[in-house]
Formats: C-alpha cells, structure tokens, sequence
C-alpha cells in the first residue's frame, strides 16, 4: 500500500501512517490472512525473460455467480510477476486451455515452459495437445513442495483478501448471488501495478517498460 502512495504523494511519515491504519482497521483484520514470513520459495524453476515461463493454478469452486461462473484460473509471469484471472463456468481441460489461450497467449505470446500442479486438468489431452502443436514444455509442481509455485500462491492470497474486503466494506454476500467476477479486472490491475518490495518495480512497469497512468479524482 505504502508502495502505491509514495509514487504519488510525498509523504515523510507515510510508512507509520500506514501501519497505524492496517491495525486498526477493522477490516483490513478480517480479510488479511496470517502469513509464515518464514516460508520462502524454493527457486527451481527460474525465468530470465518476460514470458519465458508461466504458472498456472485452477481455485475454486467457488460461489456460483448467475452466469455460472464458479472457477477462477489464475496466470503469473515468474519473470515479471505480471499477472491475470479468468472467471469459468467449469474446471475442465478445455475450458482451461481455451481461456489461456484466448486472454493469455494472444496478448503475450507463447511462453516456453508452462508450470503447474497435478491436478489433471493440467494433464488433460487438451493441454498435453496444446503444449505439443506449440511446444511449450509443461512442467509439474509436487503436491509435497507447493513453495515450488509460491509467487502464483502468493497472488491467489492477494486475490482472495481483497475479495473479502470488497464484501465487508460493502456488506456483499458471495454466497448469495454476489457476483465476485465484477470486482476481478479492478483487484488484478492494483496487483499489477503495485510495487514488489524486492525489485521496487510494478509488474506492470516491467512489461511496459513506464509507469501506468493514475487518474485524477
């Protein structure tokens, strides 16, 4: 948060200001989950280009919106942390295939090695037909070292605490025909533009190679 702000404001005690406000927010208690600031990500799978190597994950299901959504894929560039989530109906290989391809592949490109875990979505005729016509070379995470995919992890907490906080702050009920699909574009273009703490440079910055413009309210 802290992050974000500077860029725009100078602010001399912005960092205490911050802190100060996230604990005693009362919603920012709810919706931030506990985090081990121990575990770390084991770096076997290291990119060294802009989407030379994507991760893959499928949450869900989740609360079925009124078109039928109830499945949230989510993509994430290990070089640039750039990310996406695309809401679908169902978990199928197809679906999942189909929906990279349309909102991944075709704004990115093909990337080298795609990187997952062993759910058989991801193992599906589909996606071994997909990897073959392309040559992406699929790579699989072990259930017993889910570090391995930590940055993906990472952004489907992102994700998912803000989610809560768009339903506490304005007393939406997912569960009961709350479309969480809305909130989806907003809650992925703050992640991408939003600083990483190691690099100090927005995913968004990394892609485009500027800074995205902010609006003025």
């Amino acid at each position: 948060m802290s992050a974000a702000i500077q860029e725009r404001l100078y602010w001399p005690v912005l960092v205490d200001d911050v802190k100060r406000f996230c604990k005693n927010c009362f919603t920012c208690q709810v919706s931030k989950g506990s985090s081990d600031a121990n575990a770390g990500e084991i770096q076997h799978f290291q990119a060294t280009r802009p989407f030379q190597m994507v991760a893959l994950d499928i949450v869900g299901p989740l609360p079925k919106t009124e078109l039928g959504h109830q499945y949230n894929l989510t993509i994430i560039d290990r070089f640039t942390r750039y990310a996406a989530a695309v809401s679908l109906k169902t978990n199928t290989s197809k679906d999942i295939t189909l929906s990279f391809a349309n909102e991944w592949i075709y704004c990115h490109g093909v990337p080298e090695t795609i990187l997952s875990d062993n759910g058989t979505q991801f193992k599906g005729k589909i996606a071994n037909l997909m990897s073959r016509l392309m040559g992406v070379k699929q790579l699989l995470t072990s259930s017993h070292h889910p570090q391995t995919n930590g940055m993906l992890e990472r952004f489907r907490r992102y994700v998912k605490e803000r989610l809560v906080t768009i339903a506490v702050d304005r007393n939406l009920d997912f569960t009961n025909n709350g479309d969480w699909t809305l909130f989806l574009p907003a809650i992925v273009a703050s992640y991408n533009v939003t600083p990483n703490k190691m690099s100090k440079v927005s995913p968004h910055e990394l892609v485009y190679g500027e800074k995205i413009v902010h609006w003025n309210h």
